[in-house]
């Protein structure tokens, strides 16, 4: 009987010792799998680039990219130790342009934007690729642009309200709209 109950004893032992061998390789497996995953996504962030200027995502792609306020950039960038667009593509500007007032509307509209622009039939930058067309770019406070829409962000960019883009591009497209964007204002 003594005999029979230690057989039993060392039956039983086995099993728990195969299970708990069984789910230690199980750990193990799952813990190098998650080892692999997360060196992937340090891999990938380590690339990334912290976005500190619109004008230039159009360069961007392909890029993996952590979006951030106008006033985060650099902190972020510091702070993650990864660079900005801005420094990844610096972006000079090729082509000349002609330099044009902004309209008074755009100027009661963003107080803060610049007075003037650059126009640009077709606006250049120089890229490690060579030179690529933008709509639009800040460079040094003086803003370059090559289509109304360009103008619009720009200029909302340079004064600071990113946000009303839209209402600048309607404003350039007709300058009478003044009246009827102002009361659209009130809902904001």
């Amino acid at each position: 009987m003594v005999a029979g109950a230690a057989l039993a004893l060392l039956i039983v032992q086995h099993f728990y010792l195969r299970a708990r061998l069984r789910t230690q390789r199980n750990a193990q497996e799952a813990l190098r799998a998650s080892e692999a995953k997360f060196s992937g996504i340090l891999a990938i962030a380590a690339d990334a680039i912290i976005t500190d200027a619109p004008d230039l995502l159009p360069l961007a792609g392909g890029c993996a990219l952590l979006p951030a306020g106008p006033g985060n950039a650099a902190e972020l960038a510091e702070l993650f130790q990864v660079r900005r667009l801005s420094e990844v593509f610096p972006a000079p500007v090729r082509t000349e342009g002609e330099p044009r007032e902004v309209p008074a509307a755009v100027r009661e509209l963003l107080p803060d934007a610049p007075g003037s622009y650059v126009e640009h039939e077709e606006l250049l930058v120089g890229t490690a690729e060579g030179e690529r067309e933008l709509d639009w770019r800040l460079v040094d406070g003086t803003l370059h642009a090559s289509t109304l829409e360009g103008v619009a962000a720009g200029l909302a960019w340079a004064a600071g309200e990113w946000q009303r883009r839209f209402e600048v591009a309607a404003l350039l497209e007709d300058l009478t709209r003044t009246e009827e964007l102002a009361t659209a204002r009130w809902f904001d």
